[in-house]
């Protein structure tokens, strides 16, 4: 009999029976890469926990010159009308590219970050990143100003980036939603941006703290051999990324299979007075897709994965043991970079909602629910108070 099935035969929930489920946890200790950096030893470059390196190539100084700073407990890029490289690298684009180079992912890699952006900026992720070489896949969500209206919208990029024959564009579209603004044009809310690089195709997703995470069903082909390939999507398309708050992307060639992951701020007015800021909150990558809530990795979100979420609660060594992830990677499902107790209701509400890629649950699904949020609550209150 399954965790579930041992689990679904009591009435009501109960610590016991919680308890009983994490005994019968499927599968055995993996190893996968995986980190997670929240900047709030106010020191990027130090190790602790990672060691950023805001120099894209060794030897010949910055590449991608510009403000790096960690000091107040977030990562703060800021852009700057500089030479990079010795003067062969022309920054007036104004991108800063800080890599995380202790861990390298071999079979793909999925990270997310949460951070703010000020008007003509924007943040986004790289993955399968060679900093040598300067070749990765990367998307970027901005706050433009649309050159026809004057106004400030949204715009989302996806692209392969080659150092020696420049960027090639997947994906552009403009006046994408998420991000609310002010009556001066000043975004009022962080964003949430994930690249996920697997097998060939490249997602990118943008939502704000307050959404569930997209999962996009959009998929376009890149044609390498087309010289006219328009990376503004057909309208349909376009439509339901905007609806669906993301993308993916099929390169046939998928010329980089393996790299380090990192983060990028692009600011917008290209050799002009006015200068954006990026501010990242904390990010995060693992080998396998960061999904809300799937505590199993397995890359779906079904009951099973409330064993291992008690676990990860309850001891998080052992349940980084059991399936080679920090429990942060998949358990910070209230986007606050910390997994803790105020995850539990996000947690049942994925399970109830079925808002993260969520399989079929069999009834009786909301008593069931219902008896976990209070047996959780419960059973790890009274730990925390003994603790205490």
């Amino acid at each position: 009999m399954t965790c579930f099935g041992l689990v679904q035969r009591q009435l009501v929930v109960t610590a016991s029976a919680l308890a009983l489920a994490v005994v019968c946890l499927p599968g055995s200790a993996r190893a996968i890469d995986n980190w997670f950096d929240d900047f709030n030893d106010g020191n990027a470059t130090d190790g602790s926990p990672l060691a950023w390196s805001p120099d894209a190539v060794t030897g010949i100084g910055q590449v991608f010159p510009g403000t790096y700073d960690a000091s107040s407990g977030d990562y703060l890029l800021a852009g700057q009308d500089l030479q990079g490289g010795l003067g062969l690298f022309s920054n007036d684009d104004e991108v800063l590219v800080a890599d995380q180079q202790e861990t390298t992912f071999f079979n793909g890699v999925s990270t997310r970050a949460r951070g703010f952006i000020t008007p003509l900026g924007g943040i986004g992720l790289l993955g399968n990143n060679n900093s040598l070489a300067l070749t990765n896949y990367f998307g970027v969500y901005h706050v433009e100003k649309n050159s026809d209206t004057g106004e400030f919208q949204g715009f989302v990029e996806v692209s392969r980036f080659d150092g020696l024959n420049g960027e090639t564009s997947f994906v552009e579209v403009n006046q994408a939603p998420v991000v609310s603004l002010d009556a001066q044009d000043a975004p009022t809310q962080d964003v949430m941006v994930q690249l996920d690089v697997f097998d060939g195709k490249v997602t990118f997703s943008f939502w704000t703290p307050g959404q569930a995470q997209p999962q996009p069903t959009t998929v376009l082909n890149f044609d390498p051999n087309d010289p006219n390939f328009d990376p503004t999507p057909a309208a349909a398309d376009v439509a339901q990324i905007k609806a669906e708050q993301g993308v993916s992307v099929i390169d046939p060639e998928f010329p980089y299979t393996a790299g380090t992951a990192a983060i990028v701020f692009n600011e917008d007015d290209v050799n002009g007075a006015e200068q954006g800021t990026g501010l990242f909150r904390w990010t995060k990558a693992a080998g396998v897709r960061i999904l809300d809530g799937d505590m199993d990795a397995n890359g779906k979100v079904d009951f099973d994965d409330i064993a291992a979420f008690v676990l990860a609660l309850n001891d998080p060594a052992a349940y980084e043991a059991q399936f080679g992830l920090a429990p942060i990677i998949q358990g910070d499902v209230d986007y606050n970079g910390v997994f803790d107790f105020d995850d539990i209701s996000s947690f049942v509400s994925i399970l109830n909602s079925g808002s993260s890629a969520t399989a079929a649950v069999p009834e009786p699904s909301s008593l069931l629910l219902a008896g976990l949020g209070m047996a959780l609550a419960g059973f790890l209150g009274r730990r925390r108070r003994a603790a205490g």
